[in-house]
């Protein structure tokens, strides 16, 4: 209150944030099949193996085509909070746009938001060049081959708790 007085919640309390339009791309850090069981549609995804030089192409392009300082660019790992516990809430403000829930933090979510001052479309298409030196695409033969894929990518992984962890 005005006075200081504290104000007990009761149920769940919502807060929200003005934000200005900005641009919003997720990655993963790590290769993890639990991504085919949440997009069903989808068999395969990009490995990026020089994510530095990714972020330097994404970044050079994003700037180029909105005459962008590096200053409207953010790269960031993505925070995870837990919902239930208030110690997490007061120690930490909660960027909307960079934290996310704790159930999500098998993701190991990467992003790049744009805030260009001229900010026009509800989508963004970047020409980044050719991605052969510093990835490749890897695309399930079936949801059967899932397996064979999670040791290639993280062996001597194991499956737990909902996602593959390394065993070493």
């Amino acid at each position: 209150t005005m006075d200081g007085k504290e104000i007990p919640c009761i149920g769940t309390a919502t807060t929200t944030f003005p934000a200005n339009n900005y641009y919003l791309s997720c990655f993963s850090l790590q290769y993890n099949p639990l991504f085919y069981k949440e997009m069903p549609n989808y068999d395969s995804c990009v490995i990026i193996h020089n994510y530095p030089e990714f972020c330097r192409r994404v970044q050079t392009a994003f700037m180029k085509m909105f005459q962008a300082s590096e200053s409207d660019f953010i790269f960031s790992r993505v925070g995870y909070y837990d919902k239930y516990s208030r110690v997490d809430g007061l120690k930490k403000k909660l960027v909307p746009y960079l934290d996310k829930d704790l159930s999500y933090a098998w993701e190991e979510e990467f992003r790049f938001m744009a805030f260009p001052k001229n900010y026009s479309e509800s989508y963004l298409y970047l020409n980044i060049g050719s991605l052969k030196d510093i990835a490749e695409i890897v695309c399930i033969k079936s949801r059967e081959n899932v397996e064979e894929l999670v040791q290639k990518f993280i062996p001597n992984s194991i499956y737990k708790n909902g996602m593959y962890i390394n065993n070493k």
